[in-house]
């Protein structure tokens, strides 16, 4: 679980740099070397929203 922890963590400051350009889900996922799939179930496992929700809320 503490994988997961720093994976998403990683992918946090990865979408905080990159607010600027566009970002796809895959990109973040592939920045934490996980599959978008399984990455995809772990976000949302742990903060309740899908990660293509959370990049557009962090842009505005």
């Amino acid at each position: 679980m503490l994988l997961y922890h720093k994976a998403l963590e990683q992918a946090v400051e990865y979408i905080e740099k990159h607010l600027k350009q566009s970002i796809k889900v895959e990109d973040v996922a592939n920045h934490v070397n996980i599959s978008y799939f399984h990455f995809h179930r772990i976000f949302f496992a742990a903060t309740g929203e899908v990660l293509g929700d959370y990049i557009i809320e962090s842009i505005k």
